[in-house]
């Protein structure tokens, strides 16, 4: 239930200046008119496909998206978060560098209205700060607050060949 978010949304993956994705959105059931709102929003887009399915939790929602997307990597995208513009082409650019890696991530914000955006506070040299870097120690890094969100990373396709999202959980998926 995110119509008040949705169209912003999707507008800021159409903003991308990465190109090559596609939109796989899972409709977990909303009944305030999400759906009807993101079939409009995506009308003269080609590169997508909505999956309806019985309110299951995002968590169940995440493993059918997974299962249905085609691409070697999955950024997750939250329907009431906005992605940088630069987002996409970030993740590609970390995924060349860094192809042993399995997850990757970029820095976030938390914007709460206009005039109430928050920096994270994270564990990290300021000197690290825009730069591209693998993370040795993800607990340390995580001691104040998550260096992540989930519409902030993205990670190989191959490494959910066997594992999935516990559906069990509710909150903070």
């Amino acid at each position: 239930n995110k119509a008040a978010y949705i169209e912003q949304t999707l507008n800021s993956v159409f903003r991308q200046t990465f190109k090559s994705y596609e939109i796989i959105i899972i409709n977990d059931g909303s009944t305030d008119g999400s759906l009807e709102k993101a079939t409009r929003v995506l009308e003269n887009s080609s590169n997508y496909l909505i999956h309806n399915q019985e309110n299951k939790g995002l968590s169940a929602s995440r493993n059918v998206g997974v299962s249905l997307s085609k691409g070697k990597v999955i950024a997750l995208l939250d329907a009431d978060d906005i992605w940088h513009e630069n987002f996409l082409k970030s993740i590609y650019n970390l995924y060349t560098t860094f192809p042993k890696a399995s997850v990757y991530g970029t820095d976030y914000q938390e914007k709460y209205s206009d005039s109430n955006i928050l920096e994270t506070k994270k564990n990290l040299d300021l000197k690290q700060k825009g730069k591209a870097f693998l993370i040795e120690d993800f607990f340390l890094i995580n001691k104040f607050q998550s260096i992540v969100c989930q519409s902030s990373i993205a990670f190989k396709r191959e490494e959910l060949s066997e594992i999935s999202f516990d559906e069990t959980i509710d909150y903070a998926e």
